[in-house]
């Protein structure tokens, strides 16, 4: 009896650096959407065992246990995902938009018409399905009442987005120490492939590691409290100095990490995220009514700057190359929805899908992998299910963060969860970062943070 309990005891204090573990590893593995088969298929096998891990020896409450709103989210998902690889017969789904030409192949072959998913790429769909499984690991991990501490997380979060803001550097210097052969060459990606993505995961830890500092602030503050040597803690500058310089220069560090990337919409969030750290810090600014209005004032500007200025941005101008650029992928994405709507191409169908749209006297030796807009791409591929998803995700995400920054005793882990998710989101109205293991990986995490108020969940 006393060997079982020790071996159970075991096994749940082993579980919080296990999932520091596998975040470090996605974080340093995950960086990109189509390359790196092998580490994201390993990441994929680890991250299946750890979501069974979290909720075997999860106690109450049970990661599974959510609130309904976001539980209607998840049921949502689930729909999505089942929809794609049910087969249905043939006479239900050659009536489906943009299914004609499909059913016509097989008539042209001799073949008879199979019964098929909803999806016109089912294996692609099934791939997708496994690219989430990292994710959703880490979420239920990190729900768990045995998950790391947020500190840890943050720890490890900060080391590895630094390395990578390291390695980025010497990639753009010496021109060599890639991760993948298939990347912005001199652009400084990182442990990624795609080096906007590299800004994106700057973006994310900037926050968090505030949020760090902060909490260990409050903790020396609180260790300090019934002596007197807090006062002359508290009125000492060179004391501040010790305490802040060291995170100043991670955060600067971080900072740098992004700046190096090119890229705009990187560029455009910065101000965003630090205006919104400034107020983390300091929650006597933060309460004033004028303060949310004035970050949306002020990410319009941003962004109207970005699009009409001479910055030389392919959403609203031209690609350097002919028929590859944001704006040529949105006026196709529009024409592929029109044609598939209302129940889309089928998940990770966009590029077998999208070479039907191009014109054939700009096609290259150039592919497009993905619409660099996953609002775009997510309706092209999955229609209303996707759509429903979406508003159901927003309709859970809208309120709790509108409590967070309304609330004068929001955690500051809270706040900078919030901060991440939120800067994930609109880049990836221009790019695609959550169908990266890192930063969908870590973009769970901070839902996670999210959904526990921003607290740790073991107790102290």
């Amino acid at each position: 009896m006393t060997r079982g309990f020790r071996l159970n005891w075991n096994v749940r204090q082993g579980f919080g650096p296990m999932v520091l573990a596998y975040l470090a590893a996605v974080m340093v593995l995950g960086g990109a959407s189509s390359q790196g088969g092998v580490a994201n298929g390993l990441l994929q096998l680890a991250g299946a065992v750890l979501a069974g891990w979290a909720v075997v020896i999860g106690p109450q409450p049970s990661p599974l246990d959510d609130t309904r709103r976001f539980g209607w989210w998840v049921a949502a998902v689930a729909v999505l995902l089942a929809a794609q690889i049910i087969p249905l017969p043939p006479a239900i789904w050659t009536l489906l938009p943009g299914r004609a030409a499909v059913a016509q192949g097989f008539v042209m072959l001799g073949e008879p018409v199979p019964w098929m998913p909803l999806g016109l790429a089912p294996w692609q769909a099934v791939e997708a399905m496994g690219w989430a499984i990292p994710a959703l690991a880490l979420y239920l991990a990190m729900r768990c009442a045995h998950a790391p501490r947020l500190t840890w997380v943050a720890a490890v979060a900060m080391t590895v987005a630094g390395g990578s803001v390291l390695l980025g550097l010497m990639q753009k210097m010496g021109g060599d120490y890639y991760t993948y052969g298939i990347t912005n060459y001199g652009q400084g990606p990182g442990v990624f492939a795609n080096a906007n993505h590299q800004g994106t995961l700057a973006l994310m830890v900037l926050p968090l590691g505030l949020a760090a500092a902060l909490a260990g602030d409050e903790a020396a503050r609180r260790r300090a409290r019934h002596g007197r040597a807090v006062q002359l803690w508290a009125g000492s500058l060179w004391a501040r100095m010790r305490k802040w310089g060291p995170w100043a220069l991670v955060l600067g560090w971080l900072a740098l990490g992004v700046l190096i990337n090119d890229s705009l919409a990187c560029f455009a969030l910065l101000p965003v995220v630090v205006g919104a750290m400034v107020l983390i810090a300091r929650r006597d600014w933060r309460m004033q009514n004028w303060v949310l209005p004035g970050i949306a004032a002020g990410a319009v500007a941003i962004v109207a700057v970005v699009l009409v200025g001479p910055f030389g941005n392919d959403l609203t101008g031209h690609g350097a190359v002919a028929g590859i650029s944001r704006g040529a992928f949105l006026r196709n994405g529009l024409r592929i929805i029109g044609d598939v709507a209302p129940v889309g191409a089928g998940l990770g169908s966009f590029v077998q899908i999208y070479p039907w749209y191009e014109q054939a006297a700009q096609v290259g030796s150039i592919y497009v992998n993905h619409a660099h807009n996953d609002i775009l791409e997510l309706v092209v591929d999955t229609g209303v299910f996707g759509l429903a998803a979406m508003a159901l995700w927003c309709r859970w995400l809208a309120p709790v963060v509108w409590r967070l920054w309304r609330a004068r005793d929001s955690a500051p882990a809270a706040l900078a969860a919030s901060v991440a998710v939120l800067a994930v989101m609109a880049h990836s109205l221009a790019d695609y970062p959550l169908r990266t293991a890192a930063i969908s990986g870590l973009f769970a995490v901070m839902v996670a943070v999210l959904r526990n108020g921003g607290e740790d969940a073991q107790p102290a």
